[in-house]
């Protein structure tokens, strides 16, 4: 992604463009595409790091699949897919197992959360 790009992304997230996006022991390095939890750091592919990163712009906030799919797919409307879905379990997996506390959690009838509040975001 190039930066101007990712600047755009950025504003779409609703989000300063900071660095580090920090919730809870989860860390996520923008210009390294680091991502890490507990210190342990954790491989993503590339939608898997925006997805992550959209969350994390959120945190402590509902984010629709409607807004997912409009930020990290670059799509308009829902197509009736389950691609969020996927990649949301794919990062519960990469994220959460083996840890007590989980931080990517469903909202039912309107999306996802993940866990943390705007205290935690840095």
């Amino acid at each position: 992604m190039t930066e101007e790009a990712n600047s755009g992304f950025l504003r779409r997230c609703g989000r300063p463009a900071v660095a580090v996006l920090r919730a809870g022991d989860l860390e996520l390095h923008r210009r390294s595409r680091a991502v890490r939890r507990a210190g342990r750091r954790i491989e993503l592919t590339p939608k898997e790091f925006a997805l992550l990163e959209c969350l994390m712009c959120n945190a402590g906030r509902h984010v629709s699949r409607a807004m997912l799919i409009e930020n990290v797919w670059n799509l308009s409307s829902d197509t009736m897919t389950n691609v969020v879905d996927v990649y949301i379990n794919n990062l519960r997996k990469k994220i959460d197992e083996g840890f007590d506390e989980k931080l990517i959690r469903t909202v039912r009838g309107v999306g996802y959360q993940l866990s943390g509040s705007e205290d935690d975001i840095t």
